[in-house]
This record gives structure tokens, sequence and C-alpha cells, in this order.
């Protein structure tokens, strides 16, 4: 029962960001795009990456792993927001906006996506 509250809960904060950060970004509709395929295809590959841990095949060094793809969705979050910087996706002003919405956006998916899987 707590499962199901919690992945209702985390449902409705993630569409209220997404719908915050589509209504903030209506300008920056292709950078938008852009950074939620980025956001689901790392959620995705952390989610296989504990379901490998969920098995026990890695054994001791499995929180390297997962430590290793929080800091990969950190760095790819920065790396994203400097390059569209520079090519001009989107302007200095909005950057804070552009790499906290998604990158909390990110970690709702990432925890949905293990609550329904995990279960």
């Amino acid at each position: 029962m707590k499962e199901n509250k919690a992945v209702i809960w985390l449902n409705f904060i993630s569409i209220a960001l997404l719908l915050l950060h589509l209504i903030i970004s209506s300008t920056f509709l292709r950078f938008v795009v852009f950074s939620y395929l980025i956001i689901v295809s790392i959620s995705t590959f952390e989610i296989l990456i504990l379901r490998v841990r969920n098995n026990g095949t890695f054994g001791s060094y499995l929180p390297y792993l997962v430590l290793g793809m929080s800091l990969l969705k950190m760095i790819v979050s920065i790396l994203w927001i400097f390059f569209a910087l520079k090519i001009g996706l989107i302007t200095t002003q909005s950057v804070m906006s552009h790499f906290f919405i998604p990158y909390f956006v990110m970690l709702a998916l990432t925890a949905i996506l293990m609550v329904k899987i995990m279960r």
C-alpha cells in the first residue's frame, strides 16, 4: 500500500514539474525535448543497473556502480547545460531553472521506475 501511495505522489510531483518546466521554457522547446530524452535514457540505464544489483551478480563493488550512476547524471546534466548555452538553445538567465527542474524530474522518474520494476 505504501508503494502505491509513493508512486502516486511521485507521478503527481513529476507531472507538476514537467508542466512547470514546459511553461517556463515554451521558447526553448527543442532544448526541453532533448533534455527529457537524456533524462529517460539515463534513468533507464540506472534501472537496469539496479535490476542487476537485485540479482546479486556484481557483489561487493555494486554501491560504487550506483554512486557512479548518480555522478553520471549530474555530470551529463551540467555538460548538457554548457552545450545548450554554447549552441544557443537557452539563454544564460534561464540556466538554473533548466538545470534543477529536469534534474529533479530525473530523480522522480528513476524512483517511479525503480518502484514499478522492483516489485
